[in-house]
C-alpha cells in the first residue's frame, strides 16, 4: 500500500520514557524546588512537552525544553528501542521499501542510537531539528524530508505518537499511522498499530 515509511524516534523507535521521566524530574526539582513523584509527572506524558511545561508553570517553554532534552540525554542509558522496531526495519528495508526519521532530536543525539541499536544501515534518510527552521506540528519536517527524497507523500505514510506528528502530517498530507505501543493519546490517524510488526500489513 506504501512504498515510504517514515517514522518518529522517540516514543516510536525508542522507548524514551524512564530517560523521559528522570529528565523531567531533575528539571522540577531545579526549576521549581519540587521533588515531583513518577506517578504524578506520569499523568504528563503522552501529551505534547510544551503543554506538560506549561501545566508545571514554565513561563519560557523553549528554554525549558532544550532543558529538559539535555537532561533526557543524559539519562540515555535507559533508552533502547521497543521490541520489534529493529525487525521490522529490516522487513521493510528487505521488501524494497525507502525507511526515513523525522524526528526532534538532532543529529548528534539520534545517530548514536541508530549505530549503538544498528538500525543506522536500515534507514534511508533522517530529517532531524538541526535540518529545519520550525518543527512538528510545523510541516517544514515532513516537507524537508520529501525535497530531500526520491518518494511521493501520496505512497508515504508517517508513523508517529505524539499530536504534534499527526498534525505535521495533515499539514502536509500525509497519511498518519498512530504507534500504539507505547504511551497512547487520542488523535487523528489513518491507520493504529498495535505492534511494529502490524506495520508490515501496509508494506
Amino acid at each position: 500500500m506504501f512504498d515510504c515509511f517514515i517514522f518518529d524516534a522517540d516514543g516510536t523507535l525508542f522507548d524514551t520514557r524512564e530517560a523521559n521521566l528522570a529528565g523531567l524530574r531533575r528539571l522540577l526539582l531545579e526549576e521549581k524546588g519540587i521533588n515531583f513523584t513518577a506517578e504524578q509527572m506520569s499523568a504528563e506524558f503522552g501529551r505534547p512537552g510544551h503543554q506538560t511545561l506549561a501545566d508545571f508553570g514554565f513561563d519560557d517553554i523553549q528554554a525549558a525544553i532544550i532543558r529538559w532534552n539535555v537532561y533526557l540525554r543524559e539519562s540515555g542509558h535507559t533508552t533502547s528501542p521497543f521490541d520489534g522496531v529493529r525487525e521490522t526495519l529490516a522487513a521493510l528495508k528487505a521488501s524494497g521499501k525507502y525507511i526515513g526519521i523525522v524526528t526532534s532530536r538532532r543529529h548528534d543525539e539520534l545517530e548514536p542510537d541508530l549505530r549503538l541499536f544498528g538500525l543506522e544501515a536500515l534507514v534511508d534518510l533522517v530529517v532531524c531539528s538541526d535540518d529545519t527552521l520550525r518543527h512538528k506540528p510545523d510541516p517544514e519536517p515532513l516537507l524537508k524530508f520529501f525535497e530531500l527524497s526520491p518518494v511521493a507523500k501520496e505512497r508515504t505514510i508517517f508513523i508517529g505518537d505524539m499530536e504534534c506528528d499527526s498534525q505535521c502530517a495533515a499539514a502536509t498530507g500525509t497519511a498518519f499511522g498512530l504507534a500504539a505501543w507505547g504511551e497512547v493519546v487520542d488523535m487523528p490517524y489513518l491507520h493504529r498499530f498495535a505492534h511494529p510488526k502490524e506495520v508490515m500489513d501496509l508494506a
